[in-house]
């Protein structure tokens, strides 16, 4: 007596989007089944032929169909499915007729039920909610806040995104976009180069020796052209006097012509400015970031950083460039 023929299935898919960036079209392609089983990598099973899935949250799905033969033979096809929450939610914030104050905007492809936000204050360390669709919020100038939002579609699903927030508007660093920084002089100590400028760490500086009259520059190569909407400075450990003072940020499309974005002259330094807001103790003045909007941001590829003058000691520190566009 021989065994019976085994019937091997070939399971084969393809899904698209639905009505909303969380429902999914599945079509069956699978050849020589009897039934089939789906996965989609959120806990949930369906054994219909051609079904629709609605996911409740953002991430990365592991749709698994399972193609069973009259026989018992499975085969089986695996695809990843990823929901972004920045992509499902685009958060906007514009500039209104009051100053210092936008308006923000939720775009998306789904139906929103209800929308939570929640805005934190950089000033003053203040949380505050809003459930209006698209409310109005004003900053002060030169910080750099957040804000999340948090939105349930019609068909129950949750997203939520977390962005910065300033008197531009949304913004997002784009340091990471950098492929060079050039010094017109490199730091004084082999730890305390230029490089510690985009580390992201307020902790490490450059130190150069400096005098009256000196100018220093870092030129800032970018993958990719940006606009510069908002940057920020970070002052050192210590030794308020070697501050910078008086700088320009500047723009260039080919690195040989370059505009002036921004021109800033500071009255106080950076620790006494801290000071000035009631911060108390060193740990609270030194190792800080202060923020500053660009009036006509426009795209480049090159950024310049040109030092001017520092607060008068023989030696100039800082300790981050951060730019958002």
């Amino acid at each position: 007596e021989t065994d019976p023929e085994i019937i091997n299935a070939t399971a084969d898919f393809t899904y698209k989007q639905g009505d909303d960036p969380f429902t999914f079209e599945f079509e069956n392609l699978s050849t020589k089944y009897k039934r089939v089983e789906w996965r989609f990598g959120d806990d949930s099973l369906s054994v219909s032929e051609d079904p629709s899935h609605v996911y409740l949250t953002a991430g990365t799905f592991t749709v698994d169909l399972r193609a069973i033969s009259e026989t018992g033979a499975v085969s089986r096809k695996v695809l990843d499915i990823v929901i972004v929450p920045d992509s499902v939610l685009k958060i906007t914030a514009d500039k209104t007729g009051n100053p210092n104050s936008v308006k923000f905007k939720i775009t998306t492809g789904a139906t929103i039920a209800s929308t939570r936000w929640t805005f934190v204050d950089s000033k003053t360390s203040q949380t505050s909610n809003s459930e209006t669709l698209d409310p109005e919020k004003t900053y002060t100038s030169g910080t750099l806040n957040t804000v999340k939002t948090r939105v349930v579609t019609a068909k129950g699903s949750v997203v939520e995104v977390n962005n910065f927030v300033s008197t531009a508007g949304i913004i997002k660093n784009f340091n990471n976009l950098v492929l060079r920084g050039t010094p017109s002089e490199e730091g004084t100590n082999s730890n305390e180069l230029s490089a510690k400028l985009l580390d992201g760490n307020v902790e490490t500086k450059l130190f150069l020796g400096w005098a009256g009259g000196k100018t220093w520059t870092y030129t800032l190569e970018l993958s990719s052209k940006q606009t510069l909407k908002f940057y920020g400075i970070g002052n050192a450990n210590d030794s308020q006097g070697r501050d910078p003072k008086q700088w320009q940020f500047e723009g260039s499309n080919d690195g040989a012509i370059w505009e002036v974005l921004d021109s800033r002259t500071l009255e106080r330094n950076f620790y006494d400015q801290r000071a000035d807001l009631g911060f108390n103790g060193d740990e609270n003045r030194y190792k800080q970031m202060f923020y500053y909007e660009v009036a006509n941001p426009k795209p480049f590829q090159f950024y310049r950083y040109n030092l001017l003058a520092n607060f008068g000691d023989g030696g100039m520190q800082f300790s981050e460039i951060r730019m958002f566009r």
